[in-house]
């Protein structure tokens, strides 16, 4: 049995470029709120246990109320989500409610990063969905460049904006030349 599906709260990471220095934008975390204290809520989207329909509700409801504040408050920075590939097949109908929560928010595709998430799609499915959202005005970014979950073959299929390199690489990086000779020598 599954527990009630909890009120979520979008959080917001800063999204910095690594040559620059500069925050370029911002990722929506999804967060639940024990007292005055906010937890990660991950968990309700990695767990074989909760039904692929629960999840996708959740997802809904998180970029509901992110692209909502966004809109309002007129960020000049991007709002970048994350998109496991398997969230965005073509038989799913999330592929299309996010283009309309979009539309019905007022927010600007323009200012949207789709992080795809997950090697689980293979190239083709990749490509499209990139082909998809890039269409409708957003950029798309690799998630966790640089870890066991990030494919060479997902960079040529989507043909990313952004690469957003996996946080071990720069935690290496503190002890290793070699380290970090690969981030400054990523250019994209």
């Amino acid at each position: 049995m599954n527990p009630a599906a909890p009120q979520l709260i979008p959080a917001y990471q800063p999204f910095v470029n690594v040559y620059s220095g500069l925050i370029d934008g911002y990722e929506v975390l999804a967060r639940e709120r024990y007292g005055q204290e906010l937890r990660s809520a991950g968990y309700w989207f990695t767990d074989a246990n909760i039904p692929h329909q629960t999840k996708l509700n959740l997802d809904q409801q998180l970029r509901e109320q992110a692209f909502s504040l966004w809109s309002t408050e007129q960020y000049p920075e991007f709002l970048s989500i994350n998109l496991p590939p398997s969230y965005a097949a073509a038989d799913d109908p999330s592929h299309s409610a996010l283009l309309q929560q979009l539309e019905q928010s007022g927010f600007d595709p323009e200012q949207l990063v789709i992080e795809l998430t997950e090697a689980a799609a293979n190239s083709d499915q990749v490509q499209a969905i990139a082909r998809h959202y890039r269409r409708a005005g957003a950029q798309i970014a690799i998630d966790d460049f640089g870890s066991e979950n990030s494919q060479i073959e997902r960079v040529l299929a989507s043909r990313p904006n952004w690469l957003k390199l996996d946080m071990r690489l720069f935690q290496s990086a503190r002890s290793s030349q070699l380290h970090k000779d690969v981030i400054h020598g990523i250019r994209y």
